[in-house]
């Protein structure tokens, strides 16, 4: 049964497009019953040139050991028509945008969703590197930038014809969607199926799937009557991603073998998979059939390691046996874990290792592992999510799946057979006595980011008795305090070819130069901006503190990498032009000179370099912090985004503290450039508002988020150099800011005892009184004052308050709602505590 402190999230739909052709969770199922592999040779449609891309010598220049993968083959896209009634096929979508209507639509299907109840759904996807039309666009980006430089070398003329030539040659034959951003990842399906208005993309690496399981949770504990559409999508199979991660080592030149002791490697993977979550009040209420439930989740970072990218135990240990504590159980209880499982002997090793510690002696019996990347590969963000869907079916038919491929287990599991097993063939999954199948899901990316969930099956029975577990009240407004801020900035980039900080020391860094140089400017920003704010956290004990980053659509560097990995691309356009043959070779000799002489060839350094989450990873990483890391994609509301999920992580004690900023230098043209400051880094240091009681001198300012109707459109949009500037400055506006759909007004530490504070987790004694409160006009509020419980009920009353009005004198208390149905919700929660005492 599950504790207090974690109600019970359940799973009424799902949904799924992974490779080779399984495009439903059943079909999916029947891939993984009878062995079916979805890894294969690049499709010549995928990599232009791709033989010119491979070689067996893996340290030849810019080129990939690499040639296989798990890609989905004989999709056709969605099936359907939208809401709006227009077959999907009718829709310039990208494909990873296609993978997300897709498998979102199954789940609505499943569970029965009408449109109209779709807007009370919020996206969150989980996501990393965009989709390869963003690539596409980047190239484009890039090369018309160099080809527009002054110089005499090369005459107009040919850098024109170059230009065109190159164009078309990158865009043919390319399915492509007219919004391609990160951002418009998931703001395009959101729109198109009818959803909250507010999608958000989430980045943590290998990690995100069940991170989003983990944040959507916490968002539902909250907002009790709401949905999240959870969804993990990757399409993104371009060879520049490839090459740079065969620079790392981390791939395997043919089929993997995640858990047996001769993997060599990751095989990367497309695909999406997608669980639809709500409460499992809200799915009775509606009448949605409860598939599973979420009875715990957790995640932690690593913090300070040998690499960026490699993983520790430590960490992974935490995630699960806080995920297990969350629920209210022990390992002892958990029939199954699905492992994350890359297929590298590294991440392997660590994750068994891990394991192996959390189980121990404490089973009467070894714990059977698994892992589905044998059958589908490593689809990265979508990796739990697959995880997560291939237990959900395990547990409908009762059925360990087997581990395809392993001949020999790793070592760790051969050296612990008290605590480990693997099934090598299916098996029947009995129910432990009268209680329901439960099993562990294990996740963790490069950025030290580990993620894990416990999920449950659910048959309907009293076997789980979510009766029991106290829901805490929904709430319109929350708070958290600011105890400090940091400001970086270099000079303002002019294109995508500068790098405005080569002359930084780098020393400054605390590592090698060589690795510096690849580095994509913003994560140099962010380190110097935590390395002052970290002063701040060490005047306190040993805190637990996570870092999040509002960080719109892609690196600078990025745009680099593509360019140089990609030149044979360019050459075979120039190849292709009506150029004379002459001028093709002088062009192409011009432009590989200039791009060689100014972006170094691929290595080991340079994956991470230009990863989004790895901002967050660099600064988790160096300063040792051990909370939640990643990256925030929501456009202009990406800094407003990171102060909500900062909250719901805050306030759920995943984390003492959140560092919450927005690091930005990527000038390309296909980019936001509104969402944060260009060339500059902005961050904030925030804790929970009694956090802020406890310790008042060190707090610098008070964050309002109401959440209560939707902002009114004239309001600026907070951005993380606004809250530094007004914060260091002590200069309070007297306007409200927007983020997100929800108001947030920064306060003055003058307001730190009069705020509202969030709910206790009992009601142990008064309801304290509250402030004047400093509200739009229109807002309504429920009053209650007197002296005893009688005269309190007759002094229940509708008290309009508009900002500046003084409260009545006999009102003591101050509660807001904002419909009539949450006004007699909120009425009768009232009552209920005067009768019992609790105001007076």
């Amino acid at each position: 049964m599950s504790n207090n402190s974690f109600e019970p999230i359940a799973i009424v739909g799902t949904g799924c497009v992974l490779p080779p052709s399984s495009f439903s969770p059943e079909e999916f199922w029947q891939a993984v019953t009878h062995g079916v592999s979805g890894i294969a040779h690049a499709p010549k449609n995928r990599w232009n040139n791709a033989l010119e891309y491979l070689d067996a010598d893996r340290s030849a220049e810019d080129k990939t050991y690499c040639g296989v993968g798990g890609f989905v083959v004989g999709y056709h896209g969605p099936q359907g028509h939208s809401p709006d009634g227009k077959p999907w096929s009718s829709y310039r979508l990208n494909r990873t945008q296609q993978f997300i209507v897709d498998t979102a639509e199954q789940a609505f299907a499943q569970a029965g969703i009408d449109v109209p109840d779709r807007r009370r759904c919020r996206l969150l996807l989980g996501n990393m590197l965009g989709d390869e039309a963003f690539d596409d666009d980047e190239l484009v980006d890039i090369i018309h930038e160099l080809l527009s430089e002054d110089g005499d070398e090369l005459p107009v003329d040919l850098r024109g014809e170059a230009e065109k030539a190159i164009d078309h040659y990158v865009m043919e034959d390319k399915v492509r969607g007219e919004a391609n951003t990160s951002t418009d990842l998931a703001r395009v399906p959101s729109k198109l199926m009818g959803m909250d208005d507010h999608p958000v993309l989430v980045d943590g690496a290998c990690a995100s799937g069940l991170l989003m399981v983990d944040l959507a949770s916490r968002y539902l504990h909250r907002y009790p009557n709401r949905m999240i559409m959870a969804v993990g999508a990757m399409s993104n199979m371009s060879v520049t991603g490839n090459v740079t991660f065969a620079k790392v080592g981390g791939l395997s030149d043919r089929a993997p073998k995640p858990l047996d002791a001769h993997a060599n490697g990751l095989v990367p993977a497309e695909g999406s998979s997608t669980v639809l979550l709500c409460t499992p009040d809200y799915a009775r209420a509606k009448g949605y059939k409860i598939l599973a439930l979420v009875t715990g989740a957790f995640s932690t970072s690593d913090g300070r390691g040998k690499a960026i990218y490699a993983p520790k135990p430590a960490g992974q240990l935490r995630a699960m046996s806080s995920a297990l504590a969350t629920a209210g159980e022990n390992v002892e209880r958990i029939d199954y874990i699905e492992t994350h499982a890359t297929g590298t002997p590294a991440g392997d090793a660590s994750e068994l290792s891990a394991i192996a510690d959390l189980v121990g002696h404490r089973r009467r019996g070894p714990m059977p592992v698994g892992s589905v990347k044998n059958l589908i590969g490593h689809g990265f963000p979508v990796a739990g999510m697959s995880n997560l869907l291939v237990v959900l079916e395990a547990m409908k038919h009762a059925t360990f799946p087997a581990v395809t491929g392993v001949e020999t287990p790793n070592e760790v599991i051969v050296e612990h057979p008290e605590s480990l097993m693997i099934h090598t063939r299916p098996a029947r999954w009995e129910r432990p006595g009268d209680g329901p199948r439960r099993a562990l899901i294990n996740a963790f990316g490069f950025g030290g980011i580990n993620s894990s969930i416990v999920l449950e099956q659910y048959d309907g029975s009293d076997a789980t008795d979510i009766a029991e577990v106290r829901r805490p009240e929904g709430r319109d407004a929350s708070y958290l305090v600011v105890q400090s801020v940091s400001h970086s900035a270099c000079k303002r980039p002019d294109g995508l070819l500068e790098d405005p900080m080569k002359d930084v020391d780098w020393r400054v860094f605390r590592m090698p130069p060589v690795l510096v140089s690849h580095m994509d400017v913003t994560q140099r920003l962010a380190i110097l901006a935590a390395k002052d704010i970290m002063e701040d956290v060490r005047k306190e004990p040993k805190d637990t503190v996570g870092a999040l980053f509002g960080q719109p659509s892609g690196l600078a560097v990025g745009g680099r990498r593509e360019l140089r990995i990609r030149l044979v691309e360019v050459n075979a356009a120039i190849d292709r032009s009506s150029m004379a043959a002459d001028d093709k070779e002088r062009v192409k000799q011009w432009i590989d000179h200039q791009v060689k002489a100014r972006i170094e060839k691929t290595s080991e350094a340079s994956l991470p370099g230009y990863m989004d989450n790895i901002i967050s990873g660099r600064v988790a990483n160096m300063f040792d912090l051990t909370g939640p890391n990643y990256i925030v994609d929501a456009g202009t509301d990406s800094f407003g985004t990171t102060l909500e999920l900062a909250q719901l992580q805050l306030s759920s004690h995943e984390a003492d503290a959140m560092i919450v900023g927005s690091s930005f230098a990527n000038p390309s043209r296909v980019v936001n450039q509104d969402a944060a400051e260009l060339g500059a880094c902005d961050i904030a240091l925030v804790r929970t508002l009694d956090w802020g009681r406890a310790h008042p001198d060190l707090v610098k300012a008070v964050i309002r988020i109401d959440q209560s109707q939707e902002p009114a459109k004239d309001l600026d949009v907070l951005k993380a150099a606004t809250l530094v500037d007004i914060v260091h400055n002590q200069r309070w506006p007297a306007r409200r800011f927007r983020a997100a759909g929800a108001s947030i007004d920064l306060l003055s530490t003058k307001n730190l005892d009069t705020v509202d504070a969030e709910p206790a987790p009992q009601e142990t004694g008064p309801e304290p009184a509250f402030c004047e409160p400093q509200v739009n006009s229109g807002m309504s509020w429920l009053g209650i004052g007197g002296s005893d419980i009688a005269d309190c009920i007759s002094r229940l009353q509708d008290v309009p308050v508009a900002s500046g009005q003084a409260t009545p004198e006999n009102v003591r208390v101050m509660i807001p709602f904002d419909s009539e149905v949450q006004k007699n919700e909120k009425e009768a929660a009232l009552l209920q505590l005067l009768e019992r005492n609790a105001v007076v």
